[in-house]
This record gives C-alpha cells, structure tokens and sequence, in this order.
C-alpha cells in the first residue's frame, strides 16, 4: 500500500521542513563527538534554509539521557556512531538495516546489493523509519562507522548532486559513492 512507502528518502527534507520554524524537530547526539555535532549544526542550517522560517529553533538533546516523552515528541535526526547512540541501539530491531550488537557497521545480509565494505573502511549511513515512540513522527539517522563516514552522511544530505540521488529508507555513503536500497520492498516478497 501507499502507507508503506509515505516515508521515503526521495522525498526528503520532507517531512522536516513541514513546520517552518523546525519547532517539531529534535537533534539526538553523542556528548563529545564534535563531528556529529558539526554535522548535525550544517544539517539544521540547511534545514532551516529549506523551511524557510524566520527563525529555527529546533531542539537538541544528549543521546544518553534523552527521555521516552523526549523522543515520542519529535521528529528525530540522529547523528553519530551507532555504538554511542542509546535511542539507535534502542530501535535496531526495526532499523532498515540493523547493527551487529556493539558495532558502528551495518549488518547488510538482508540486502540485494551487499557491500563488500572492510570493517575499517569510513561508510557513512542514512536510515528513515516511522519513530519507535511516536508512529506519527519519523526518524532520519546519519550514522557512520567512523568520524568520516557520519561526515559523508551529512554531506549526502546536504550536497545537492549527493541528495538528489538519495531514495527508499537505506543509503550507504561513502565519499562520492551512494548506494539506495528500500528495505520495505525487500521484507514483504
């Protein structure tokens, strides 16, 4: 049905730039992990740009003391390594493409195009799924297995030849590279 694909890359920044002052959005980041942050304070400006409200004021919390009401309240973009995000360990089970337990690599086996990435390569990681705490917001997650890989993931998002090329509710970044998948079409043959 039509449900199953309302949430999708290729429509992104939507949905959040619907609400022009952000004011429906929430950052999840890791305490000391300035590339997530930067990556996260370029997202919210090109956001903001896009919305185009006079004023952004999207909110921000801590990965590891962000509460449940917290994170039911908003449309979430979670950025960082997946090992140093409580809420992303919290809501691997329905992730796209889910983490090995403690790991900053995706675990690609339900794939059709598996990368044969070494774990040491920078892969950065873009997942878009329905909020585990409130099925009415959504949740955009620029994950990387290193500082590059969550830096590509930003630029994906950002850059407008890298965005236009981003679909479905899986990507995989590196550098120049995207690599799409939807999932949803995959789990329901």
């Amino acid at each position: 049905g039509s449900t199953t694909t309302a949430i999708s890359l290729d429509y992104y920044p939507a949905p959040f730039t619907y609400d022009p002052s952000l004011s429906t959005l929430a950052f999840i980041l890791p305490e000391n992990d300035m590339t997530a942050w930067k990556a996260a304070f370029n997202l919210a400006g090109f956001l903001g740009d896009r919305a185009g409200g006079s004023l952004s004021a999207p909110r921000a919390f801590f990965a590891t003391s962000v509460t449940d009401e917290e994170l039911a309240g908003y449309n979430l973009i979670m950025v960082g390594r997946p090992s140093q995000l409580p809420p992303v360990v919290a809501m691997n089970d329905v992730l796209p493409v889910p983490f090995a337990a403690g790991s900053d690599v995706a675990e690609e086996r339900n794939m059709q195009v598996i990368f044969r990435i070494p774990p040491t390569a920078p892969v950065g990681y873009i997942e878009l799924l329905p909020s585990r705490w409130n099925q009415g917001n959504t949740v955009l997650a620029m994950l990387g297995n290193t500082a590059q890989g969550v830096t590509w993931t930003a630029n994906a998002l950002v850059d407008p030849d890298l965005r236009s090329r981003l679909s479905g509710n899986f990507a995989a970044v590196t550098d120049q590279q995207v690599v799409t998948a939807d999932t949803r079409l995959i789990s329901s043959l």
